[in-house]
């Protein structure tokens, strides 16, 4: 934790972390219909398709207790924010290994040219 905080890097790091930088080309919103098709729309077809499964085997009115409701509005609260940590963390990890391979190319590219 000391690097975020002493070093200019690490500043920049979380800067970049907390508050992106928003770009209006193709390949940044590619990126975002990615993130967004592969995160959320799933769930939203799991989750329909467990509700319909749970119809079909209960009876045909249609009644719902409160309880229920809310049960269903804290399942649904947390699978989204457990999915969305994760979904933070595979693109933190991967944005860090490839800077990581960048540093290490630049690395070996300064070997190459001292004399």
């Amino acid at each position: 934790m000391v690097l975020f905080y002493t070093s200019k890097i690490g500043r920049q790091f979380l800067k970049a972390v907390f508050i992106p930088e928003i770009e209006f080309n193709k390949d940044f919103i590619a990126i975002i219909v990615g993130i967004l098709g592969t995160t959320i729309s799933p769930y939203f077809f799991g989750q329909a398709t467990m509700e319909v499964e749970e119809m079909k085997h209960k009876k045909n009115y249609l009644v719902m207790n409160k309880k229920i409701i809310n049960d269903m509005e804290q399942d649904v609260d947390f699978g989204m924010t457990f999915s969305g940590l994760v979904m933070f963390f595979i693109i933190l990890t991967t944005g860090l290994y490839c800077l990581m391979l960048e540093f290490i190319k630049l690395i070996q590219y300064k070997k190459l040219q001292w004399p």
